[in-house]
C-alpha cells in the first residue's frame, strides 16, 4: 500500500517562515560579526596610530636631548677656551712683571755698582783712619 502524505499549506508557510527567520538570524549574526571585526580593526588602527605617535614623540624628545647636550658641550668648550685664554693672559702678565722686576733689580745693581766705583776713593779715605797703617 502506498500512502501519500500531503502537507497542509499552513505547515509549508510555517517552514518558510522558519527558514526566513533563520536566514535573517544568520544575516544578523554575520552583520554583528562584521561590525565586531570592523571595531577590532578600528581599535587596532587606533592603537597603531597611538604607538606611532608615541614613537615620534620619543624620537623628538631624543633629538631635543641630543641638541641640548651638543649645546652644553659647546658651551663647556667655549668656557674652557675662555679659561685657557685667561690663564695664558695671566701667565703672560706674570712673566712681564717678573721681567720688569728683574730689569729693576739689574738697574739697581748697576746703580749701586756705579756708586761704589764712583765713591771708592772716598770710602778708602774714610775707612783708613779706622785701620792703622799696617792692617790694610
Amino acid at each position: 500500500m502506498i500512502h501519500t502524505v500531503s502537507f497542509p499549506t499552513d505547515l509549508k508557510e510555517e517552514e518558510e517562515e522558519e527558514e526566513e527567520e533563520e536566514e535573517e538570524e544568520e544575516k544578523e549574526e554575520e552583520e554583528e560579526k562584521e561590525k565586531e571585526e570592523e571595531e577590532e580593526e578600528k581599535k587596532k588602527e587606533e592603537e597603531e596610530e597611538e604607538e606611532e605617535e608615541k614613537e615620534e614623540e620619543e624620537e623628538e624628545e631624543e633629538e631635543e636631548e641630543e641638541e641640548e647636550e651638543e649645546e652644553e658641550e659647546k658651551e663647556e668648550e667655549e668656557e674652557e677656551e675662555e679659561e685657557e685664554e685667561e690663564e695664558e693672559e695671566e701667565e703672560e702678565e706674570e712673566e712681564e712683571e717678573e721681567e720688569e722686576e728683574e730689569e729693576e733689580e739689574e738697574e739697581e745693581e748697576e746703580e749701586t755698582e756705579a756708586l761704589w766705583v764712583a765713591n771708592f776713593p772716598a770710602y778708602t779715605l774714610t775707612l783708613s783712619p779706622l785701620f792703622p797703617l799696617g792692617f790694610d
